[in-house]
């Protein structure tokens, strides 16, 4: 469409300064009106710069709602100051804006978006994946789609699968994915003797074609800013098992059950055991997630009307 993409070098702490310095330069180079930053508590440095550099529109947006790991610490100090450096805030979920603006603090919701169309349900596509997957039409898939970290709880969900194959031996497990936890994953699963019944692809494009072969998609993450690809297997859809405690914002049809990760594996197996033997009409779901709030259209629409209003 026109736009230009500059590549910064990215926020390092042990790189700080450089950081500083070549972003402070950008915005004093470049004719820029709005920002809008993207990167959860990092938006604090990166809105800090650009109110320096005296960009009058400053936006920060929440994605997730919780940070684990040696950053968290630092994460907290940087969120403490973003009301100060922003002068509009979105997130995308009301578990993400709290986490980073506060309980008390205004904000706007902007939900996480996808190309609705690309995931209506295709027995025909079903079909085809299943055949290159060599799996049978009366055999049972569950299935993922993350990146291998500890947020997504990969471990979980082999535990899972590995009750349920007690109830169903016949049924197979695909993970699409990858990340540092990926040899980690692995490893359990051939000390499960599971290494005939997981497919892992690694990261795929295509992954709206592989979710119409699967019958289950299963959910078990230990925190979510929103969980876009929860949405996108409602759309086409599936039957979703998620955590309890993942935002409110994903049940946006009646597809969708929740569950305690303090249930044992089995006690999820069971639940999947149950979703999976209710009757669905998939082709349905993906209108009603057409006219809820993550069509693209209707938000690109929305964030474009929002900046032409600041200029």
């Amino acid at each position: 469409m026109g736009g230009k993409i500059h590549k910064m070098t990215p926020i390092i702490l042990s790189k700080w300064i450089d950081y500083y310095r070549k972003l402070k330069y950008f915005f004093n180079t470049h004719d820029y009106q709005i920002v809008h930053s993207h990167l959860n508590a990092n938006s604090t440095i990166v809105l800090g710069i650009a109110k320096k550099a005296n960009i009058k529109y400053r936006i920060a947006h929440s994605h997730i709602d919780k940070s684990l790991g040696s950053k968290a610490y630092l994460k907290s100090i940087l969120r403490k100051g973003i009301n100060k450096v922003s002068t509009k805030r979105f997130a995308c979920s009301q578990q993400a804006g709290k986490w980073l603006y506060g309980q008390r603090s205004k904000f706007e919701i902007l939900y996480n978006s996808i190309e609705t169309n690309r995931f209506i349900f295709d027995s025909n596509k079903r079909l085809e994946i299943r055949k290159k997957l060599s799996i049978n039409s009366n055999e049972i898939l569950l299935g993922n789609i993350a990146r291998f970290t500890p947020q997504k709880n990969h471990t979980f969900i082999i535990d899972v699968f590995n009750s349920y194959q007690k109830i169903n031996p016949s049924s197979k497990l695909l993970l699409i994915g990858e990340g540092e936890l990926s040899s980690l994953i692995k490893e359990k699963i051939y000390r499960l003797g599971l290494e005939n019944k997981v497919f892992l692809p690694g990261a795929l494009k295509n992954v709206n074609d592989y979710l119409n072969a699967l019958d289950l998609f299963l959910f078990p993450s230990l925190f979510e800013g929103l969980g876009i690809v929860a949405i996108e297997a409602q759309a086409n859809g599936l039957p979703i098992l998620i955590t309890d405690t993942l935002p409110k914002e994903i049940d946006v049809t009646n597809l969708v059950e929740r569950m305690n990760l303090k249930e044992n594996s089995m006690e999820w197996a069971k639940k999947i055991n149950f979703l999976i033997n209710k009757d669905v009409i998939r082709m349905d779901y993906n209108k009603l997630i057409k006219t809820s709030n993550y069509d693209i259209h209707k938000n690109a629409n929305f964030l474009m009307e929002y900046y032409l209003s600041l200029k």
